[in-house]
């Protein structure tokens, strides 16, 4: 049976919601209709805000944009400092840490580092870096997954297998945002999902 146009809009906004950026070709074959039904469905969707319109598909509305992670390690830096200070009085020799990707952790990370004897697992390359090159014989796990340079951090399925085989002591995470409805926000659902994965393997 043929779908009505608004269903078939509706349909095509819930996709990508769950999907990511996907092709006019995709979704074309998809919902059984030409590209151009397509780019015509898409072009409303857009101006309706339910998604938005890039070269040859469409992609989630983004609800929440971060600035790039250069730009953040700057951003509240006294906070981020404090947070560190409160971490080191938590956090004792011979913890197992998770540590996540971001700039509140990787400050944290540097002053984490001056505890003896840490094993540190961790999907970012520069928290893994600078625990690696503290003089505090510290075990260091990097997991592996869908590398981003932008972050140099990791994702994915493989992190999230990886983090399942190990147990910690402490979860160090970023976040976002905090709302008293919503709780505790990413603007990166990949990033939260390691996130949860490790709060679930922390005491």
């Amino acid at each position: 049976m043929t779908l009505k146009a608004n269903d078939r809009r509706l349909l095509i906004a819930e996709h990508i919601a769950g999907a990511g950026e996907v092709t006019v070709d995709a979704l074309s074959v998809l919902f059984d209709v030409s590209p151009e039904t397509i780019r015509r469905d898409l072009t409303r969707l857009d101006a309706s805000g339910d998604l938005r319109k890039v070269h040859g598909g469409a992609r989630p509305v983004r609800l929440h944009t971060e600035n790039s992670f250069y730009e953040r390690m700057s951003e509240d830096a006294q906070a981020k400092h404090s947070i560190a200070k409160k971490l080191f009085s938590e956090v004792h020799e011979g913890d197992t840490l998770f540590v996540d990707t971001g700039s509140t952790t990787l400050i944290a990370c540097a002053a984490l580092c001056k505890i003896p004897g840490l094993t540190v697992i961790t999907n970012s390359v520069q928290n893994a870096q600078v625990m690696a090159d503290a003089c505090n014989q510290h075990r260091v796990f990097l997991l592996g997954g869908v590398f981003s340079s932008e972050a140099s951090q990791t994702t994915g399925a493989l992190v999230l297998e990886q983090i399942d085989r190990f147990q910690a002591d402490h979860a160090v995470l970023t976040c976002v945002g905090m709302d008293i409805a919503a709780g505790v926000t990413n603007a990166n659902c990949h990033e939260a999902e390691v996130a949860r994965a490790m709060i679930k393997r922390s005491e």
